[in-house]
């Protein structure tokens, strides 16, 4: 193990085998998380283990930006933590991405499997799909165009663009949050913070 002289940033050697454990006891901000991961596992509900699938993608993708050799796909080095199948870890992570509240509910509840969610969210998809090939949208006039037709239109509508000062004000403020949130300790707070990165990430791709 050495230190990169430029970043501070701990490196791992190519003989290296990447270590959850190692980076959390580097960061011990993410000790709580780790916990409640171990503990999600040990659990019989298909709910707790979306959440841990969801918390350890978050703990891994911290561990490469700080320089920790994690080669592989998210959903292998998840599967492979949890002792799962990288088939079965995706559906978990499909689930904690894009399952509804209810759906996720539904889940917490044993109410579906976690399979029955997967369905669920795909069968979602497409009737969203179909419905917005198909759906006609009002016009000022009271008429109506088809969503195809007027999708030219729409586009122009509703584009947003975000200045270069807006988006260094946006970065300064995020640097700030992001400082804030490592410090805490509570993962709920920490899994709200990462899907919000999502949102982040696609203002500043404006």
């Amino acid at each position: 193990m050495a230190k990169s002289k430029d970043s501070g940033k701990l490196k791992y050697s190519g003989n290296d085998v990447f270590d959850l454990k190692k980076f959390v006891s580097h960061y011990p901000s993410n000790i709580a998380i780790l916990k409640q991961i171990n503990q999600a596992i040990e659990s019989f509900s298909e709910y707790d283990k979306m959440n841990a699938a969801g918390d350890l993608r978050y703990l891994i993708q911290e561990a490469k930006s700080k320089g920790f050799l994690a080669k592989g796909r998210i959903k292998d080095l998840v599967g492979e933590y949890m002792n799962l199948g990288p088939t079965q870890a995706q559906k978990y992570l499909t689930v904690y991405d894009k399952g509804s509240d209810a759906i996720k509910e539904a889940l917490k509840n044993k109410e579906i499997t976690l399979t029955e969610a997967v369905k669920r969210i795909k069968q979602a998809l497409k009737s969203s799909t179909k419905n917005t090939d198909t759906e006609d949208i009002p016009e000022p006039g009271g008429q109506s165009v088809s969503n195809a037709n007027s999708q030219e239109n729409q586009i122009s509508d509703t584009k947003i663009l975000v200045s270069a000062e807006i988006k260094s004000e946006l970065e300064s403020k995020w640097a700030e949050l992001t400082t804030i949130i490592k410090n805490t300790e509570s993962p709920y707070i920490i899994r709200i913070f990462y899907t919000m990165q999502g949102y982040f990430k696609k203002i500043m791709e404006v």
